[in-house]
């Protein structure tokens, strides 16, 4: 009966996770309003998300912020990239996609092939690179070529992502609130299992002296 009461069991611990992760979808949620601070929140739903939900490491609002704080300007311009490879992929090739559709020819199949892999480009950059520099100290050259290098080279993975990341946008158009304050920290918590093996992979601890908290990716 006591283990039952003791707030450290699994059944507390598990229904403390799932409120920590509304409140977790919730901030970022409001953390995106702006649009443009949708990259920065992500990061720090990600790194949260990794360091309270599977670490049990320190307050979830506080990691988020510290996530989204650290990693601000980088997650910015990287999001803005995105956004901006978004526009140009759907204002130049959306027009004429249409046509190209039903691939009754080589040329309609090659055009519809070569349109996936640039609307693709900006996803990619979605799933590894915000998640990437939540984890590691990288330049954002580097973040770039080691976000397209991992998609390619763990394309099992990347279609994996893909499929969540779509399933995860369909549910949230849906018209129901639970979705929307519950599916961004779930599809990181989920997200997380695939992309922290691979991290690990490419893992160089920081050296002595250096920030504990800083880890580099060769």
């Amino acid at each position: 009966m006591n283990s039952w009461l003791n707030p450290e069991n699994c059944f507390f611990s598990g229904i403390r996770k799932i409120v920590d992760l509304i409140w977790l979808s919730m901030l970022w949620t409001v953390c995106s309003l702006p649009i443009v601070t949708i990259g920065a929140s992500t990061t720090g739903l990600y790194y949260a998300v990794v360091k309270n939900i599977r670490r049990d490491r320190s307050y979830p609002t506080r990691e988020f912020f510290r996530g989204m704080k650290e990693n601000f300007f980088q997650a910015t311009g990287i999001w803005i990239l995105i956004m901006a490879l978004f526009f140009m992929v759907l204002t130049g090739d959306l027009s004429v996609f249409g046509d190209f559709l039903s691939a009754e020819t080589v040329v309609d199949g090659v055009f519809c092939f070569f349109f996936f892999l640039k609307i693709c480009l900006p996803m990619v950059l979605f799933l590894y690179a915000l998640p990437m520099i939540s984890r590691f100290d990288m330049k954002f050259v580097a973040v770039l070529e080691k976000s397209i290098y991992l998609s390619v080279r763990h394309i099992l993975y990347t279609i994996i992502l893909l499929l969540l990341l779509f399933v995860t946008v369909i549910l949230g158009m849906a018209e129901f609130l639970f979705f929307l304050f519950f599916l961004p920290s779930l599809y990181c918590l989920i997200a997380s299992f695939f992309l922290e093996p691979i991290w690990k992979q490419y893992t160089i601890p920081p050296t002595k002296g250096e920030n504990r908290d800083c880890w580099y990716m060769e």
